[in-house]
This record gives C-alpha cells, sequence and structure tokens, in this order.
C-alpha cells in the first residue's frame, strides 16, 4: 500500500468511532426519567417525564409509595405491598381515551428500555418481591421486561425477558447479594424489523436471539409483585433507581455509512 493510502487508512480509521458515537448519541428518549428536577416525595404522579413524548402514568390511588429523594433518586419503597402502573394514562396525551395503552403503537424500528440503578439493600424477609419495568403489545401481552427481585435469604438477580419464537426467553443478566452499592445498567434492545433482540449489562450484550417476534409497543408498565406471602411487606428493603426509560434507536447515520464507504475506496486503491 502507498504511503499516502496508508495514512489516510489510519486517519479514517481514527475517526470513525466518532461516527459511530454520533449514530450512538442520536437516540431519541421517548419516555425517559432522570430524577434530576424531581423534589422529595415526588412519586410516579409528580416526576418528570423528560422524553419526547412525555406521558402520564396511570395512578389511581392518593399514596404514591414509591418517590424521589429530591437528590436525583427515585427511591423504590419496601413496605408498598403489591401494584400495577400503566402508561399512557387513558385520555392523555399519546394515549387512547378509554384505555391506558398508547394511540400510535411503535411497530417498526429499533428501541432500548432500559434501567440504572444506583443501589439496593433487601431484608431476607423479601424473598420472592420483584419489581419489573415492562413493554406490552397493544394487545397486552408482554414483549420486553426488566426485573429486579429477591430470589433467595442471600441474593437478588437481575433479569431480562423478551417475546421469541420459542416463547418468553428469560435470561439473568446478574446476581448478587442482598445489598448493592455499586451502580449497575440493564437493558433491552429489540427490533421489530429484523427480529433481532439484544440484552445488555453495563452496556455489554451478554445475550443476543435472533426469533424476537414482538408486533408493537403499546403500553409501558410499572409492576411490584411476590410470591404471595407478604409481598413488599417490610421497610428494611429499599431499591434505588437513577435513571429508567424507553429510546428509539435511530438506523446507522449517514455520516458512518460514509466513512464506512470511505473505508472501502482506500482498500480498492491500494
Amino acid at each position: 500500500m502507498k504511503r499516502k493510502n496508508l495514512a489516510s487508512l489510519f486517519s479514517a480509521i481514527c475517526v470513525l468511532p466518532l461516527f459511530a458515537a454520533g449514530s450512538v448519541s442520536a437516540a431519541t428518549l421517548l419516555e425517559y426519567w432522570d430524577f434530576e428536577s424531581d423534589s422529595a416525595g415526588d412519586g410516579l404522579v409528580n416526576i418528570s417525564n423528560s422524553g419526547s413524548l412525555g406521558s402520564t402514568w396511570n395512578f389511581n390511588t392518593t399514596t404514591q409509595n414509591d418517590e424521589s429523594d429530591g437528590a436525583g433518586l427515585f427511591v423504590l419503597s419496601g413496605d408498598s405491598g403489591n401494584f400495577t402502573r400503566k402508561l399512557p394514562k387513558a385520555g392523555t396525551t399519546n394515549a387512547n381515551a378509554g384505555t391506558d395503552f398508547y394511540a400510535s403503537p411503535f411497530t417498526t424500528g429499533t428501541y432500548l428500555v432500559e434501567i440504572s440503578f444506583d443501589s439496593w439493600s433487601a431484608d431476607a424477609a423479601s424473598v420472592g418481591d420483584t419489581w419489573k419495568l415492562g413493554i406490552n403489545d397493544s394487545a397486552g401481552n408482554a414483549i420486553a421486561q426488566l426485573i429486579w427481585d429477591v430470589d433467595s435469604t442471600s441474593s437478588t438477580r437481575l433479569r431480562a425477558s423478551t417475546t421469541t419464537a420459542g416463547g418468553s426467553a428469560f435470561r439473568t443478566l446478574g446476581s448478587f447479594g442482598l445489598s448493592n452499592s455499586t451502580a449497575t445498567t440493564v437493558g433491552v434492545e429489540f427490533d421489530f424489523d429484523n427480529n433481532t433482540v439484544r440484552y445488555l449489562l453495563n452496556g455489554a450484550e451478554q445475550y443476543l436471539f435472533t426469533d424476537f417476534n414482538g408486533t408493537d409497543i403499546g403500553q409501558m408498565l410499572y409492576v411490584k409483585n411476590g410470591d404471595g406471602t407478604s409481598d413488599w411487606a417490610t421497610s428494611a428493603t429499599s431499591v434505588s433507581i437513577d435513571s429508567m426509560g424507553l429510546s428509539a434507536i435511530p438506523e446507522p447515520t449517514a455520516a458512518l455509512l460514509g466513512g464506512l464507504g470511505f473505508l472501502a475506496l482506500l482498500r480498492r486503491r491500494r
């Protein structure tokens, strides 16, 4: 290879990560909560949704239980009992008039549902307790779930699931002790156009499925549940969330594709 072309190739390779970074940074936050502007005591009804859709949770009780700490975290209370919240709330922006579903479900493209945990501490008496941020289709069927649970008297875990041609694919993304003070992010990225789904832990792919068969994004769910024995009944358990939400992931940008084309051209001119 001539020296000039070699220098050009090196420069292009160095710049390509910048193109790729630009592609990722262009992700659109659709429904997103980072709790930075929320006051202490703000619950799901009050916390700021900074996503482009900015939908509202359906909350049918006056007691909210889980609340912002006023310092950028949303804290799940250990003694809240079971409950389910849905988004968007019927009759509000983006929703159907009479049901908690998007008026215009998302049927194409790639999406990421993600939770960033700051820390948690669970009591052994909370075995069986689970918290889920989920995505349902417009028929109410689960297509993607991120789950935190207390699975034994000495351990907690983070799991994910999606709907595939073979049924719901549940996988454990991480196992921990009852307490964890290390920031941890879990996510599921699913593509309606190519039927692929990626399970992510701290941004790194853990599992890849190529038979994703979700039909659309119809609603989001926030669910606290258990095994039926004193579910979410002890104040000794607490989970702190740094952020959570749903994003649309764009196709590779023209700049990235152009950079790849430039590399191919240089290769042909060797």
